[in-house]
């Protein structure tokens, strides 16, 4: 068992380093041969390896058909959707993210279209831009294009991650309108601006503004570029970079306070060890941590893996350590 999530990881992780996905005629042959080897229980392990090539590639191709196709590069296009995320705000623009609804082209729509979630900067914006919002907005779109220098940041690779199929500007037009203020659709990033806004008006003037905004809220914005080529020397970035460092921390730190008030304050027969209820307090306490940081991707997998590796104690089970991480 263990043997198998660990040849199905290596699979997913081999295809990330592919030039290019796997033809569909090889997928087709792969999972005919997974489904030969289940059949006649031959060769059982390579099944692990047979699913891991499947999962990625068919998460690869997902992830291209909902790119701008090739032939609408550089046309102007109406965009109707809601604003994500933090937006970020220069002296310039406003760039943020925008999770499309409809595209309209020449007074028609694409109703094939697939283009889910897009990337842009508005520059010279009158109206500001808040998370929730929903407008229609006119952009001039290209498909994710970064450099490949070796050891550089892979942007093109970090837009497909995000789901993100285009990146573009907002065209700035008369027509443009926001449709309705924010609802109930993205509560938590419009809870996450406020408290960014807050936080913001608080420590101005403070050196260590951007420091704190990108611990508290993972928003890095505020970190000038001296004080980040600073920490890239000293090689000390990562840990202003929300990750599995800050959500074990602060699950730590709420095991040991939900710990110390189960022995404190529970009085009576114990029903429930105050181990399980300093359990209780880590994942409610990292979950909590996770949503505030936006619950990006490193963020996700630290949860993930804490959640599992707590859950056999929560269950009073023994459970291996080397099966959790394999989990």
């Amino acid at each position: 068992m263990q043997a198998g999530m660990i040849i199905a990881s290596v699979a997913i992780v081999m295809v990330g380093f592919l030039p290019q996905l796997p033809s569909p005629a090889l997928l087709v042959l792969a999972s005919f041969l997974t489904l030969v080897a289940i059949f006649f229980r031959r060769f059982l392990i390579i099944i692990p390896l047979l699913f891991g090539l499947l999962w990625a590639s068919a998460y690869g191709y997902l992830g291209l058909s909902q790119q701008l196709p090739e032939d609408l590069e550089g046309v102007d296009l109406w965009v109707e959707g809601t604003v994500t995320g933090l937006p970020r705000v220069t002296a310039r623009s406003q760039r943020f993210e925008f999770r499309v609804h409809c595209v309209e082209i020449a007074d028609g729509f694409c109703q094939n279209l697939k283009l889910k979630k897009i990337r842009v900067n508005w520059y010279h914006a009158e109206i500001p831009v808040f998370p929730g919002d929903h407008w229609r907005l006119l952009v001039r779109l290209k498909r994710p294009h970064g450099f490949a220098n070796p050891g550089g940041f892979d942007y093109e690779g970090w837009l497909f991650r995000q789901g993100i199929g285009a990146t573009g500007y907002v065209r700035n037009h008369e027509a443009i309108q926001r449709l309705t203020r924010p609802g109930f659709d993205g509560l938590l990033d419009q809870w996450r601006f406020q408290l960014l806004s807050g936080l913001r008006a608080n420590l101005e003037g403070d050196a260590r503004k951007g420091f704190l905004l990108a611990l508290l809220l993972g928003e890095r914005s505020d970190i000038d570029d001296q004080q980040w080529q600073l920490l890239s020397s000293t090689g000390t970035n990562h840990l202003f970079v929300i990750s599995g460092l800050h959500v074990g921390f602060v699950a730590l730190c709420g095991y040991f306070l939900f710990f110390q008030f189960s022995r404190l304050f529970l009085i009576g027969p114990p029903r429930i060890a105050a181990q399980q209820v300093g359990t209780i307090g880590a994942m409610l306490t990292s979950c909590c941590y996770a949503a505030i940081a936006g619950f990006s991707l490193p963020t996700q997998r630290a949860l993930i893996m804490l959640v599992v590796m707590l859950m056999g104690r929560l269950c009073r089970r023994q459970v291996n350590d080397w099966h959790s991480f394999c989990l």
